[in-house]
């Protein structure tokens, strides 16, 4: 009865078994990833300071297409984290990576209030 247990445990996801981990996270430190830890990795990489400036700058300038440039830069950007779905799931079992829920919430947030700030906007009838 002992052995099958072992056999087991011997199969379980973990940092022993982290090839994707490696490719993905290499600084992973072999504990489990938060969704908030998730979306502070994901907010610091260069690709997401770029958007984020880029983003800034519309919502600053107030320009429609500006804002929807980067509205659709941002899910572009969203679609291709998260288009392996294969590579992420065993990830995700090897406990590299967290849930990305978080994080595509946050994105959704700033889509919505830059197509709300850059809409244009009526005139005023009297």
């Amino acid at each position: 009865m002992r052995y099958p247990m072992t056999l087991l445990l011997a199969f379980a996801p973990g940092p022993a078994l982290a090839q994707v981990c490696a490719q993905m996270r290499p600084d992973w430190s072999g504990g489990p990833v938060s969704a908030m830890t998730e979306a502070i990795w994901l907010f610091s990489t260069a690709p997401t300071v770029a958007l984020l400036i880029a983003t800034g700058a519309a919502i600053w300038f107030r320009s429609t297409w500006a804002g929807a440039a980067a509205v659709v830069a941002w899910s572009g950007y969203i679609y291709l984290l998260s288009s392996d779905v294969q590579i992420l799931s065993q990830a995700r079992a090897e406990g590299c990576i967290g849930p990305q829920t978080l994080s595509i919430g946050i994105v959704i947030a700033i889509c919505v209030t830059t197509v709300l700030i850059t809409a244009p906007r009526k005139p005023r009838s009297e």
